[in-house]
């Protein structure tokens, strides 16, 4: 089965708990072993968003699974090496992992999430808005696209609502912000400047808090925010 890693944490010397998502089991935890001579996993495969071809063994009804076989489906080309893809992979590999956290076996969503970290590793050096329309389009696979059909020319996001509106009481995305949104939303084209960057980022961090369960805090917001500028 494919997978992409999302999280690796050492577990002893020579072992990691890795969090991934899979085209056939969605989201699972494997317990991966790297000292041993005879593994075929190795250490780079950790990187997040790596693309793997995997065979996972144990029970069906188990919580952790284990690695019988690995290979790389996908040789990054940026995204492990340029300081800047990395800091954007660590973001985007924490948002899969709290925003998934739920998910069963999903095939459309992972080809979705496969050819989109693709995207990301094949675009031009640095950080440009590969991430932002990653995560905005993710909101519709896990049920929190916002209604953009009353958008006009004074309509503003309530992000509380999920929803357009002339008028807000509570938190929202002022208008050019939503401006971006309906158009990345409608594939038509958009323009951020570094500090509107910055704050559609904050934005997407906080829409995803407002309407998914126990989404907690993003670790690798404030660094990967400033990088961005």
């Amino acid at each position: 089965m494919k997978a992409i890693v999302l999280n690796a944490v050492r577990y002893s010397d020579n072992s990691f708990m890795v969090s991934m998502f899979t085209d056939q089991q969605g989201l699972v935890t494997v317990n991966i072993h790297t000292g041993v001579k005879r593994s075929r996993f190795k250490r780079s495969y950790l990187s997040p968003l790596s693309i793997l071809e995997v065979q996972l063994s144990g029970k069906p009804s188990s919580e952790v699974k284990y690695i019988s076989d690995c290979a790389l489906a996908y040789p990054f080309r940026s995204l492990d090496v340029n300081p800047m893809k990395i800091l954007e992979a660590q973001f985007v590999a924490e948002m899969l992992q709290k925003s998934l956290r739920y998910q069963q076996q999903d095939p459309e969503l992972f080809e979705f999430v496969r050819t989109s970290v693709i995207t990301m590793d094949e675009s031009s050096d640095g950080v440009n808005d590969c991430h932002i329309i990653f995560l905005t389009k993710l909101m519709s696979y896990v049920g929190i696209m916002p209604d953009i059909s009353d958008f006009d020319d004074y309509a503003v996001l309530d992000i509380e609502e999920g929803r357009m509106t002339a008028e807000s009481f509570g938190e929202c995305l002022n208008h050019k912000l939503s401006e971006c949104l309906v158009n990345i939303i409608k594939d038509e084209p958009f323009r951020l400047t570094s500090s509107q960057r910055s704050e559609f980022i904050d934005f997407i961090v906080r829409y995803y808090q407002h309407h998914l369960f126990a989404f907690g805090n993003i670790k690798t917001l404030e660094v990967f925010r400033e990088m961005a500028r």
